[in-house]
């Protein structure tokens, strides 16, 4: 019974999403070649921290969603670093699929990054965080992992998150607060300003990596 009730609640979370889709999602942006795959993505800085900033324009039609809105953005979607002796992961942020739990998730840099799921990738780290901010960024994130998938988009709340909302919640833990200084956009069906990817790229207190390191 519990397992049917689980499988109801699924398919519940699928269909707002997919509505979600259907409302907002022009239909030409679809087929209009905007996240067509490059032949080759930057590779990742090799001095990357933990709570240096990941973003991918995505490929899938979310991604495609994101990068309708706001004046022709970079990235649809976005996750923070953590390290450890096994290597570079990504706390991020997801929608439930057909073929995804969603939620919060790590993964490794290599899945988040391939060229399977992105067309470009950033990387971008905040200005002055210590390694001690950059060690509770680490402790925060794990702490993440499971929460489920904001499909509200309510940075107001934190029952659940959606992508960039994650990243912003972890500076905020250690004393750098985004949020004043961010372009929100107003999203169909939202009843409150939602904080895009791109957004956060564009702040001033963001350095971009691969640009200072080439």
């Amino acid at each position: 019974m519990e397992a049917r009730s689980k499988q109801v609640e699924r398919r519940s979370r699928l269909a707002k999403l997919a509505a979600l889709l259907a409302t907002v999602m022009p239909a030409s942006v679809a087929t209009d070649g905007l996240v067509a795959l490059r032949p080759g993505l930057t590779g990742p800085p090799a001095e990357l921290q933990d709570g240096d900033i990941v973003f991918r324009r995505g490929v899938d039609a979310i991604g495609r969603m994101v990068l309708s809105y706001g004046d022709r953005p970079r990235f649809s979607h976005v996750g923070m670093l953590v390290r450890d002796d096994g290597g570079t992961f990504v706390v991020h942020a997801l929608p439930e699929t057909s073929v995804d739990d969603g939620g919060v998730q790590l993964d490794r840099l290599g899945a988040f990054n391939s060229p399977l799921r992105a067309a470009d990738v950033g990387y971008y780290r905040v200005r002055q965080l210590s390694l001690e901010q950059r060690r509770e960024i680490h402790r925060f994130l794990i702490a993440q992992v499971g929460r489920p998938f904001d499909l509200r988009f309510k940075y107001s709340t934190d029952d659940a998150v959606y992508c960039t909302e994650l990243v912003l919640k972890a500076l905020a833990q250690v004393g750098v607060e985004l949020t004043p200084t961010l372009e929100a956009i107003q999203v169909i069906l939202v009843d409150e300003p939602v904080f895009a990817p791109d957004a956060l790229r564009q702040s001033e207190l963001l350095q971009d990596l691969v640009s200072t390191t080439m």
